[in-house]
């Protein structure tokens, strides 16, 4: 699936591509998934809520990880 990034995000996607090391088209791995999400918190930039879940695609069969931040 694809990353994807909600809500009022202290880091670009880019950044987050980059600092997550997770790609479009990877086979999901929940322990990734959780180890990406605390790489972006040991930026520091991640103030307020943030939540990473997965979210099936129906149009492309596939998972997309999201990415969620709130300012709450």
């Amino acid at each position: 699936g694809r990353l994807v990034v909600e809500g009022n995000a202290p880091l670009t996607p880019q950044e987050i591509h980059k600092l997550t090391g997770i790609t479009s088209g990877q086979v999901f791995n929940e322990f990734k998934i959780i180890s990406s999400f605390e790489a972006l918190r040991k930026t520091g930039k991640i103030k307020g809520n943030a939540q990473v879940t997965p979210r099936l695609n129906p149009t492309d069969n596939a998972i997309d990880i999201v990415y969620t931040f709130s300012e709450n």
